[in-house]
């Protein structure tokens, strides 16, 4: 999950020197410094001290580094809190209160919960996944399915073996509530790197990466939902193989529309109810992504920020610009749910693009399934 925005001395000058030292002799380094406050100072030092050691320990060093900037969010370290909590580990809120920020607070889950850290890290990382692709599939008991991982592997192999991939594949899985979200760590093909050797540089170095294949199970509303590399072909084929082999029924791949396109473009009737319970401040169509029928021209409307809600700025728009909807085809169109606060906390909104046929690209938040929730009651997700 780590990116290569990475900036390390940045992320040096926020972690204080006494927690500095600690993670480096957590990687057998030992590093000391007369500063007593975090900042450049420190952080240079520390680079310095740190090209003096083995090429191994410093990867080692920047690879964990990378996963704790990537988890050390507000959100992030929120999310190892709450499963630390619900997990029944003893946090000591003294010490926890006392870390300045978010990088210094995952790195505290990361030298005193170690197993907690990388389990949370890779949840963290999934619920945070746009772009799956859905279609319906039988509801089969969770417990049941289980039993079938081991063909499940096998079959992808075979599957990714026509493209001389998959030699090694794992399948792992990370159930949740009601749902189920699989991960296939499949061995790409060789590839050459460029890279240097003994101070030479070696522009034919190979390897074999390992990539990963996603599937999300809802047994209850009969979906499953792929996330992968390939293109469209290749996710029917791992929706087919997912059916088959784990489901242990006949797949027919529909590919079919699973969001209600019609219902946007009758604009003029489309309306977003909702009830006490779901504590949603306001709803508003942020825009619209448009075919025209015969000219096949493609147009976009964003409405950008506004106080007002519902399709009222959408349709004063299409009128500005005397826009029938009943000439256009809609591709996509963007929904803002804006919850209301709770408590001191900051009131959370969440965006959604919907894109036909059957892309959203929601995550797997707790939130997100709220809002997943609301576009069914609307009608607007047929799934």
């Amino acid at each position: 999950m780590a990116t290569a925005s990475f900036d390390p001395l940045h992320f040096l000058m926020k972690i204080s020197p006494d927690l500095l030292s600690r993670y480096a002799k957590h990687h057998g380094i030992d590093f000391k410094t007369k500063e007593k406050e975090a900042g450049e100072q420190v952080a240079e030092e520390f680079m310095k001290m740190l090209e003096q050691e083995s090429e191994d320990k410093r990867a080692a060093f920047w690879l964990d580094t990378c996963d704790i900037d990537e988890i050390g969010t507000g959100n992030g370290c929120d999310y190892i809190l709450n499963r630390a909590v619900e997990q029944g580990f003893n946090i000591n809120e003294e010490d926890y209160q006392k870390l300045r920020n978010s990088k210094e607070r995952a790195m505290y889950f990361y030298l005193n919960f170690y197993e907690l850290f990388c389990e949370t890290y890779d949840e963290y990382g999934i619920e945070n996944m746009q772009g799956w692709r859905s279609e319906k599939a039988a509801s089969k008991d969770i417990d049941k399915i289980l039993v079938n991982v081991a063909d499940f592997e096998n079959g992808l192999k075979a599957l990714y073996g026509k493209e001389y991939k998959g030699k090694n594949l794992k399948v792992k899985y990370l159930r949740k509530t009601e749902r189920i979200i699989f991960t296939a760590y499949v061995e790409d093909a060789f590839t050459n790197d460029m890279s240097f050797k003994k101070g030479n540089l070696n522009p034919k170095t190979p390897r074999k990466p390992v990539f990963m294949a996603y599937f999300l199970y809802v047994p209850k509303e009969q979906l499953l939902e792929v996330k992968a590399h390939g293109g469209a072909k290749k996710i029917q084929e791992l929706q087919a193989a997912f059916i088959r082999l784990m489901l242990k029924e006949e797949p027919a791949i529909t590919n079919n529309v699973r969001y209600d396109f019609e219902r946007v473009r009758n604009i003029n009737a489309l309306y977003f109810p909702t009830q006490a319970t779901d504590f949603v401040e306001s709803v508003t169509l942020k825009g619209l992504r448009l075919i025209h029928n015969s000219t096949k021209t493609s147009l976009i409307i964003d409405i950008g920020n506004t106080s007002r809600s519902g399709t009222e700025p959408i349709i004063e728009s299409l009128k500005a610009m005397n826009i029938d909807l009943l000439d256009y085809r809609i591709t996509q169109f963007k929904i803002k749910v804006v919850f209301k606060s709770q408590g001191k906390g900051r009131k959370r909104k969440v965006t959604t693009a919907i894109t036909y046929p059957n892309i959203c690209d929601l995550k797997e938040r707790e939130i997100d399934i709220i809002v997943y929730q609301l576009l069914r009651r609307w009608g607007l997700d047929l799934f």
